[in-house]
Parts: structure tokens; C-alpha cells; sequence
């Protein structure tokens, strides 16, 4: 059945005169087949614009679900200024972030549904305050403590279940500052961080102190550190234009340093704001202010994939099974590229989600079934993954039947249908030109809805 506008005209028509039911009772009623034309109208629309379906499922989830992750007292955004970085627990069940505002907040799931607006509740009695814009935010492998880092070089080690500072960590020298990126070691017995100072530093935690060991230096600020998964080594990026990959004591050196072939050729230096380890320790990705993701193979130090964005990307982090990686830019898409093939020096997404502003920090959950992002907007924002990889008429076919029972959920449906009917008035010259970010945003988050 093809899509046409005079039978979305006639089903509204029919709505309007009938607007004391609901839409499920109205439908029953009159045998109108909404879900049919709900199916056309986002078939049409794509068909138009093949992007659109991006538009479509963020609006559409967006207003269903709730993906903002709540503050206190189911406040959004959660935060008071922009969120620097967000990670997911090992175990899938908490999700934190770090903030400009000085201030560290985990969710804890309580659903089982990841993206209901109920799934995530804000820990209360986790009251993490630091004096200076925390910069970053890392859990244990066993999901008891958080660490957090600042503007000041401080690093807090939080306790998850009580609430008490299990040690703090102050930097010892002036130029200490900024602790731009930080993760625990596989036994969570250490934890390393990336310092503006060019230091990539390992603190040793003891049983009421901790020792520091210099790693090294870059030629530029250090943004972006790890550990792989067996904790013998840490990659780290600069802003020297560097991946650089460490050995740990009692045998601690430089083993290599990872640049792009075009740029040794460049006098400008492409700055490093993260980098990741794959799980099976076969590849490095790293994300670069020239808006690429670049994705290195250890073995033979050479870059196997680019992914490019529109704009500088600030955040990556790979799935569990490898297979994919998500990246965050500053154009405001998070974008998910599969691993599994290589050579492709433009690689396509296979999937991106629309934050909306610039995204700073992205993380897989451990079972890669959704990604966390943080950006300039103060919210932390969750995307669901499991559906990535179905071809467009599934997707079109998932999409209609979310929307339809959105729709037929909604308090304030004659609004709703007043939009639709005002834009599909619109003549199909002058429809293939309207922005589908407005469009969807007046038809599914019109206020009072």
C-alpha cells in the first residue's frame, strides 16, 4: 500500500471529530489502519532522504524513552555545565560522569529495560565534590570504587557502597595540573593517568598511600591514556600528534610511537584525544582533531581503518567482541564503525546517533547492547546498539511500530495530529526540502505531550 497524504488527511479528519477517545479506542471504532500509514509516511520520508532514519529513531526514542539520564528529582539535564567524560561499569549495571560543575554522578540500573525513564536512578547518598572541573572518571573491575580527576591534579578514589574517599591523590609539583584522562589497572591495583604537564604517570595504590612512577613524557599535553587487558602495557596519546605504547616497570620504556604517514610529512601537528586498546589486545584506535578515528594494528604499526567525522573527535571506545568501535565529535554524532573488515582508509558508520552538540566522551557497555555520551548540552544520553546491522526495511518496519504505540500513548494527541496535518499540507516539492530535525521534533516533542 503506497503512502499518500490524503489518507493520512482523512485518518486525522477522522481523529479530530472524534477527539473525545483515545486513538486506540477511535481506531478500533472507525477500522482505520494508523500503523499502515505511519509505516508509509517514515518510508516516504526516508526514501527522500536516506539519513532521515537517523532523525527518526532519535526523535522517536528521545520523546518514548527518555535516553537523558535524570538528575535529582528526575531533573535534565543531570548536570549544571558540560559533561567531560562518562563510563560504563564493567558490569553494565552503573554508568558515571564528570563535569565541568566540580561534580561526579553514577547511575545505578534499576530495570531491566535499559532505556525506560525509570532504568536509571541517580545514587543520592554518592556525593562526589571536587574544587576544580572534573576532567575525568574511571570504575574498578570490580565495580567498588570510582576515581575521578581534576583541574588541580587531584585525584579522588571514591568508595561506590559507602560513600567515603578511600584515598586521595595530590599532585606533589606546581606543574602537576589537569588530570585529562584516567583508568584503573586490570587487578585495580593501580591506576594511570594522562596530565597536562606531558606526564603519563602510574599510581601504585597501597593500603593507605600510594607510590607514583613516571611512565614518560610526550612532546605536548597527554589527553588520552590505558591500560590493555592483561595491564602489561599503556598506550597513551598527545597532543605531539603521538600514540605512544609503554612497557610497565621494573623494565618501564618507550616501545613505539604511532603517527600517521601523512602527517610525518606535515609541519602541523594533529593533537591525540584518546586512545583505546581492543579487548583482545590486537589494535589501537585513536581519536584525532583532524576528525578522524584512526585504527592501528599492533603487530605491524600500521593504520588499518580511518573513520571521519565532520569535525574534531574527542571520545572512542570499543564493543566488547571487537567488532565495533563508537566515536564522539565535536559535529555532535556519536557513529559506530565495524572492525571487522579492513583497508578502508573512508570507511563508512554503520550506525550514528544524534547528540546534538559537541560529544566529549563516549563508552560501550560490556555487553555492547548500548553507548553512553556526554557532551556540551550537560547530559548524559544512552543509545541503543542491539539493532545495529538490520537492513533498512526492518529498520523501517521497528521504527513505525515504535512510533505507533508512542503515538497512541500520548496525552495530548489533537496537537500531535494538528502538526502532521499543517506539514503534510506542504506539496511534495517544497516537503523534500523541510529539515527532518524540525519536522520530527514538532511531531513528537511538542510541548504538553
Amino acid at each position: 500500500m503506497s503512502f499518500t497524504r490524503d489518507r493520512c488527511f482523512e485518518a486525522i479528519i477522522k481523529f479530530k471529530s472524534k477527539s473525545h477517545l483515545k486513538l486506540k479506542e477511535f481506531m478500533l471504532e472507525t477500522n482505520s489502519k494508523l500503523l499502515e500509514i505511519i509505516h508509509d509516511l517514515i518510508k516516504d520520508i526516508v526514501e527522500q532522504n536516506p539519513k532521515a532514519i537517523y532523525y527518526i529513531q532519535e526523535m522517536i526514542y528521545e520523546g518514548k524513552y527518555g535516553r537523558r539520564l535524570q538528575g535529582f528529582d528526575g531533573n535534565v539535564p543531570a548536570h549544571d555545565d558540560n559533561v567531560n567524560d562518562v563510563k560504563v561499569s564493567l558490569d553494565g549495571k552503573m554508568i558515571a560522569s564528570a563535569s565541568v560543575d566540580k561534580t561526579v554522578k553514577v547511575w545505578r540500573k534499576q530495570e531491566d529495560d535499559t532505556f525506560l525513564s525509570t532504568s536509571w536512578k541517580m545514587i543520592d547518598s554518592l556525593d562526589i565534590q571536587h574544587q576544580s572541573p572534573v576532567w575525568s572518571v574511571t570504575f574498578s573491575r570490580n565495580g567498588e570504587l570510582i576515581a575521578s580527576g581534576d583541574a588541580d591534579g587531584i585525584i579522588k578514589i571514591t568508595s561506590i557502597n559507602n560513600n567515603s574517599i578511600n584515598r586521595q591523590i595530590k599532585p606533589k609539583e606546581d606543574n602537576d595540573e589537569i588530570v585529562l584522562k584516567l583508568m584503573f589497572s586490570p587487578d585495580d591495583q593501580s591506576i594511570v593517568s594522562a596530565n597536562w604537564d606531558k606526564n603519563v604517570r602510574v599510581w601504585k595504590l597501597l593500603d593507605h598511600n600510594y607510590e607514583l612512577i613516571k611512565i614518560g613524557e610526550h612532546d605536548d599535553k597527554v589527553y588520552g591514556v590505558c591500560f590493555n587487558s592483561d595491564g602489561k602495557f599503556i598506550a597513551s596519546g598527545g597532543g605531539d600528534n603521538k600514540v605512544n605504547i609503554w612497557s610497565l616497570p621494573p623494565d618501564a620504556k618507550l616501545l613505539h610511537s604511532l603517527v600517521p604517514e601523512l602527517e610525518k610529512k606535515m609541519a602541523q601537528k594533529t593533537p591525540v584525544f584518546d586512545v583505546k586498546f581492543s579487548f583482545d589486545g590486537q589494535m589501537i584506535a585513536a581519536a584525532y582533531k583532524d576528525n578522524f578515528v584512526r585504527i592501528w594494528d599492533i603487530k605491524t604499526k600500521k593504520t588499518i581503518k580511518n573513520c571521519k567525522h565532520k569535525d574534531t573527535v574527542y571520545g572512542i571506545s570499543f564493543s566488547p567482541d571487537n567488532q565495533m568501535i563508537a566515536s564522539g565529535s565535536k559535529d555532535g554524532f556519536v557513529r559506530v564503525w565495524s572492525t571487522v573488515t579492513y583497508g578502508d582508509l573512508n570507511a563508512e558508520p554503520i550506525a550514528e546517533f544524534w547528540h546534538g552538540v559537541q560529544i566529549n566522551s563516549v563508552s560501550f557497555s560490556h555487553d555492547g547492547k548500548f553507548i553512553a555520551s556526554g557532551g556540551d548540552d550537560k547530559n548524559v544520553r544512552i543509545w541503543d546498539t542491539v539493532n545495529i546491522g538490520e537492513s533498512r526495511q526492518e529498520l523501517i518496519e521497528r521504527i513505525s511500530k515504535d512510533t505507533y504505540n508512542y503515538l497512541i500513548n500520548i496525552v495530548n494527541q489533537p496537537a500531535i495530529f494538528d502538526i502532521l496535518q499543517n506539514l503534510l499540507s506542504i506539496d511534495k516539492t517544497k516537503a523534500r526540502e523541510i529539515n527532518i530535525g524540525d519536522f520530527l521534533k514538532n511531531v513528537f516533542l511538542t510541548p504538553g505531550n
